[in-house]
C-alpha cells in the first residue's frame, strides 16, 4: 500500500483502493470536493491557474514555517475532488517530503482509466 509521507494521504489512497466498486471511489473523490474550503477571491488569478486542463483549475501554495499549505479550486466536481485529495494530503508537509514522494500513490487509488 501507499507509503508516500504522508499519513493522510495514505489513509485517503487506502480508502480509495479497498472500494471495489468505481462508483464509490467517485462517490469518495466527490464527497471531498464538496468538503474543500471555499476559496478566497485572490485565488482565481493567471497566476494560480493550472494551463493545460480541460476544467478551470486554481491552486495556490505557499510556505509558513517550513511547512506547505495549499487552497485551489476547479469548476469541475471530479476534477475538484481530486485537486482536495492531494490539498488534505499533502497539507503541512515539508518541501522535501512532498519533493521525494513518488506518484504511483495515485495509481494505487484505482480511479486511473
Amino acid at each position: 500500500m501507499a507509503a508516500t509521507g504522508s499519513k493522510t494521504l495514505d489513509q485517503m489512497v487506502e480508502r480509495l483502493a479497498a472500494a471495489s466498486d468505481p462508483k464509490r471511489r467517485y462517490a469518495y473523490v466527490l464527497w471531498l470536493a464538496r468538503k474543500l474550503p471555499a476559496p478566497d477571491p485572490g485565488l482565481f488569478c493567471d497566476d494560480n491557474r493550472v494551463r493545460g486542463c480541460v476544467s478551470q483549475v486554481y491552486v495556490r501554495g505557499t510556505l509558513q514555517e517550513g511547512k506547505l499549505h495549499w487552497r485551489g479550486d476547479s469548476d469541475a466536481q471530479i476534477t475538484k475532488g481530486l485537486l482536495a485529495l492531494l490539498i488534505e494530503g499533502t497539507e503541512g508537509l515539508e518541501p522535501q517530503v512532498l519533493v521525494a514522494m513518488s506518484p504511483a500513490f495515485i495509481k494505487e487509488t484505482g480511479l486511473q482509466a
